[in-house]
């Protein structure tokens, strides 16, 4: 695989993960929160966007790679070690699954998830959904309203839509995550498994060239590069429980961060780190 890469003009690739927390049967699977530490990996898949011959546009070279067996790890982390930018639809995961594997995280990295959250910041406000509540119980009713609202503005499927990126799993993405959530360690991956894996990948490359762009245009990409990705990075490398830190560049927001990472919202996402988290207003 990284061979393959290596001999092939490659503009930047697309990165997903797809994982199970804890066992096949545990019936907390599909729970909000989840114990990051039982987080198994099961798949990861590339999707490397390579430029045509003739210039026009990128062909992509799709790799779906199953990690249950460690015999895929060493081409694996030859292959995330190449100098490409990996782009990933909020990576969080993707450096978790990596982290459990003992798979260094690339060099290079880019989260379209990410980007499209500081492209939304303060467009889903409670206070656009109920600018005058009532009462405790209406303000509650706008906050959940408008939390749902991000979360929907930021998902991959909407991103995709946005920009006009064509995506097979449209109907049936929340079935294929259930299928992964009850993925044994010994049970075959179909032939939908890895085109599900792999469309994914795909869809995060495909994101990465109008998301830039229209960071560029909003005066974000500083902001993004400088500050929100490495910030994001040194948070995912922290160890659990050990959340106060001057590390890779947090140091010069003049942040404080105290925070406990053994579990995670499968709905909800972290807001980026040096704007204004319209949750707390």
């Amino acid at each position: 695989m990284a061979d393959t890469l290596g001999r092939l003009d490659v503009a930047f690739v697309g990165i997903d993960t797809e994982f199970r927390y804890g066992d096949p049967g545990d019936e907390d699977t599909f729970n909000e929160w989840q114990d990051l530490s039982a987080l198994r990996p099961l798949v990861v898949s590339l999707a490397a966007m390579v430029r045509a011959t003739n210039g026009a546009g990128y062909i992509p070279v799709r790799f779906s790679i199953d990690v249950r067996t460690s015999a895929t790890h060493a081409g694996l982390s030859r292959t995330l070690a190449l100098p490409l930018t990996f782009v990933a639809h909020h990576f969080k995961s993707e450096y978790l699954a990596l982290k459990v594997l003992g798979i260094p995280w690339p060099r290079a990295t880019f989260c379209t998830w990410l980007a499209a959250q500081l492209l939304s910041l303060g467009r889903q406000h409670a206070r656009y959904v109920d600018p005058e509540p009532v009462d405790e119980a209406a303000e509650s009713a706008a906050d959940r309203t408008a939390k749902e609202r991000r979360r929907h503005a930021t998902s991959l499927l909407v991103q995709l839509s946005r920009y006009g990126v064509a995506y097979p799993f449209v109907g049936d993405k929340e079935a294929m995550q259930r299928r992964f959530a009850r993925l044994t360690d010994t049970e075959p991956l179909t032939s939908a498994d890895h085109e599900y894996a792999v469309a994914d990948a795909y869809g995060a490359a495909a994101l990465y060239l109008p998301l830039r762009l229209a960071l560029a245009e909003q005066g974000l990409t500083y902001h993004c590069d400088a500050i929100e990705l490495p910030a994001a990075i040194a948070l995912y490398g922290v160890p659990q429980g050990q959340w106060t830190l001057a590390a890779m560049g947090i140091a010069r927001l003049g942040a404080r961060v105290e925070r406990d990472e053994r579990h995670e919202s499968n709905d909800e996402r972290d807001v980026p780190f040096g704007a204004t988290d319209d949750r707390r207003e």
